[in-house]
């Protein structure tokens, strides 16, 4: 063991009585030894690793800060402590640890791996990155720019409150910025953790003071921290069509990661105050202990704010109403304004929303999550039906992936309805569609005619047909951390949104199965319209159409003679007059007019292979299969 150690550290003996190395330090001797105060130690813990997350760690052995393995338990004050100290105490290898994110997050980052000797790759990667984050708004001097062992950096910038982790991803991709493992990669993920800052990089002198002062900073206001919603805001100003798929509102509650059911919100209480006449509430009482009867009232209501504590559920349950069921805002607009309207006029008034903004936590913006999902699902009038979420644009694109002309068509559109459905109330939207986690027991077999096993061959088939894609596979515990499968819709959130736009009526599933069969019907009529019919014509009867499309010929309707392109009677009969040399051929009670020509016997070969290939082609039509 070296012997560079210095007997104490921080006034903190590092020696026994006997002169050995100690191997236990007690929680207090640690702290002493970091050189911080317990405050400050808490601040570092709740900006990067609030709740005790879980966490990856070094293997302390082998030394090596690429070492990973995923540690058992919950990230404690000790290991955050170990991480910080580095290689100081005698007898401790330097350890690492990488906390996973929890559903919130108060800091974004990009991580810019060095692998090689590509340098000038390096520099261009890290020189995109940084101009993303000033990009997003955060100023050079407030970025945490830390050094990885690997020799690249973390770009970090930090909030004035927290974000949900789920919409982390979608940011940068509105700025262009696309998580690609190994070279630029972005920060909350949900699969695995960030390193820690302020750890014993290799051949380097540890710093111990240099956490303490960027938290001291932190505390005393010196780092820019905007808010999250002001960074989303400029982020979707500069975006620009077709460089990512689709970007979306922030999701600010709803996610895949939460339970498919959440508890349920009971309805607005009734006036507090009984006894008075209506015309003393109307004078005298305030818009909370009553909903808005008129869209000035909601108006007024949202620009007065919360009025006084204990009414910060009643006037969000009223404005979640306003917003459903008048408005027409979709569940994630909805959260989107409630969270932002309560965090910003509930600040000193509401007790739970302090709290949130000291503790970092988002119970506030759960129970709006609550509010308005409930809302969504509440009737408007008694014996009334669930609110239609489905647009004719969406049902299209299902027609449009599955197969029509398959005698289960309909069961599979119905199904394929009711997922869509479902992933619209309790799931997500993506760029590539909607996302939701869907079990067996508790979905797909409580809708009709997908009882027990009744429900795979549908669920086969539109996945097959690509309607529904797995992303995520179903996990099985018995400590209450399972998880179902996972799967997204290939359906996009922006055909809602331009459906919206052109104020479309939504449909219910019933309504949408018949919208997909009435427009099979219409394909299937045009393409019987514009096929070619060649049963019951002799061959020497039929006249070589220089006039035709490039797509097909056109039929008179009828099993008969080919009669070329759709003209009018007048014009056909005129026709007919210049042409007096013709045939008289007879169809079962009918006679039919077939103009003739004298075929050279060199093309009666070419005119038999026409025949052939025009009746394999017409057979093999789709509309045959129907």
């Amino acid at each position: 063991m070296s012997t560079n150690y210095p007997d104490e550290i921080n006034g903190v003996s590092t020696k026994t009585k006997a002169g050995q190395w100690k191997k236990r330090y007690s929680p207090e001797e640690q702290l002493r030894m970091l050189g911080a105060t317990q405050a400050e130690l808490n601040a570092f813990i709740k900006l990067f690793c609030p709740a005790h997350p879980e966490f990856s760690v070094t293997r302390a052995a082998s030394g090596d800060p690429r070492d990973w393995v995923k540690a058992k338990g919950r990230l404690d004050e000790a290991r955050v402590i170990r991480h910080l100290l580095g290689d100081r105490v005698p007898g401790r290898p330097p350890q690492w640890v990488a906390p996973w994110p929890t559903k919130y997050t108060r800091w974004v980052a990009l991580d810019v791996d060095c692998h090689g000797d590509d340098l000038e790759d390096y520099q261009r990667r890290y020189n995109r990155a940084l101009g993303a984050m000033i990009k997003l708004g955060f100023p050079r001097q407030s970025l945490l720019i830390s050094d990885t062992p690997s020799g690249g950096v973390h770009l970090i910038g930090f909030f004035s409150s927290t974000m949900p982790v789920v919409d982390v991803a979608t940011l940068f991709n509105m700025i262009g910025v696309q998580d690609a493992r190994g070279q630029t990669e972005v920060y909350p993920h949900k699969n695995h953790g960030l390193r820690l800052p302020f750890g014993k990089l290799p051949d380097r002198q540890l710093d111990p003071e240099a956490w303490i002062e960027f938290i001291r900073r932190f505390q005393a206001g010196e780092v820019f921290t905007p808010k999250w919603q002001d960074v989303w805001a400029r982020a979707r100003s500069t975006f620009e069509p077709g460089s990512v798929t689709n970007h979306r509102t922030p999701s600010t509650a709803i996610s895949s990661h939460q339970p498919m059911y959440m508890s349920v919100c009971g309805s607005p209480r009734a006036d507090v105050r009984r006894h008075r006449t209506v015309a003393e509430r109307d004078d005298t009482e305030p818009p909370l202990v009553r909903a808005p009867r008129s869209r000035a009232e909601a108006k007024r209501m949202i620009e007065e704010g919360i009025p006084g504590p204990g009414t910060r559920v009643t006037v969000t349950k009223h404005i979640a109403w306003h917003l459903i069921k008048v408005k027409d805002c979709s569940a994630t607009e909805a959260i989107r304004f409630l969270n932002e309207w309560v965090y910003a006029t509930g600040e000193g008034v509401s007790k739970d929303v302090d709290e949130d903004l000291r503790r970092g936590t988002r119970r506030v913006a759960d129970q709006n999550a609550d509010i308005v999902r409930w809302t969504m699902d509440a009737e408007t009038d008694a014996g009334a039906a669930r609110r239609p979420r489905l647009f004719p644009e969406e049902i299209a694109r299902i027609v449009e992936l599955l197969d029509w002309t398959k005698g289960s068509f309909e069961d599979e559109v119905a199904f394929a309805c009711r997922a869509l459905e479902f992933a619209k109330t309790c799931g997500v939207g993506k760029p590539e569609g909607w996302e939701a986690p869907m079990a067996a027991k508790s979905v797909f077999r409580t809708w009709p005619r997908c009882s027990g096993k009744r429900y795979k061959p549908l669920l086969d088939a539109v996945v097959e047909r690509g309607v529904m894609r797995l992303v995520r596979n179903e996990k099985r515990s018995t400590n209450g951390t399972g998880r179902a499968r996972t799967y997204c819709l290939a359906v996009q959130p922006v055909l809602e949104e331009r459906s919206r736009q052109n104020k479309e009526v939504p449909l219910d599933v019933d309504a949408a199965v018949a919208y997909a069969l009435s427009l099979v019907r219409a394909a299937s009529e045009r393409l019987n319209a514009e096929s070619d019919t060649y049963w019951n014509v002799p061959l020497w009867g039929i006249r070589r159409q220089r006039e035709r499309t490039t797509n097909s010929k056109r039929g008179d309707g009828q099993t008969g003679a080919i009669a070329g392109p759709r003209q009018h009677p007048l014009e056909e009969l005129r026709e007919r007059q210049r042409r007096p040399i013709s045939s008289r051929i007879k169809y079962g009670n009918e006679h039919r007019t077939v103009p003739r020509r004298h075929v050279d016997p060199d093309d009666v070969q070419a005119l038999r292979d026409e025949m052939r290939r025009s009746v394999r082609d017409s057979w093999a039509h789709p509309r045959n299969n129907l």
